[in-house]
């Protein structure tokens, strides 16, 4: 069971992403990161022409913590370059 942050929940109301979407893409997701300073894993998958960004804790029970669609994925995988998300 997926649960969701306040906060996230506030990301899917505003980008209107339904919770089923991003369960989608915790489990089967096109790949995977560890963001280093955090501890939080980063996964990413395609959502309506686009890539969605699913930042949560935990592999047994994921807590979603922020969620946000985006079309320049090459902008937030600069993290890796920089060393600050691993993939896994």
């Amino acid at each position: 069971m997926v649960r969701f942050t306040e906060h996230a929940q506030d990301r899917l109301n505003e980008y209107g992403i339904p919770q089923e979407d991003v369960s989608d893409v915790l489990k089967k997701p096109e790949r995977v990161f560890l963001d280093v300073k955090t501890g939080r894993f980063i996964a990413i998958g395609s959502w309506k022409g686009k890539h969605l960004v699913v930042v949560f804790e935990s592999y047994e029970e994921p807590v979603v913590v922020t969620v946000f669609p985006t079309s320049k994925i090459n902008k937030v995988l600069k993290r890796v370059e920089t060393r600050r998300w691993i993939e896994l």
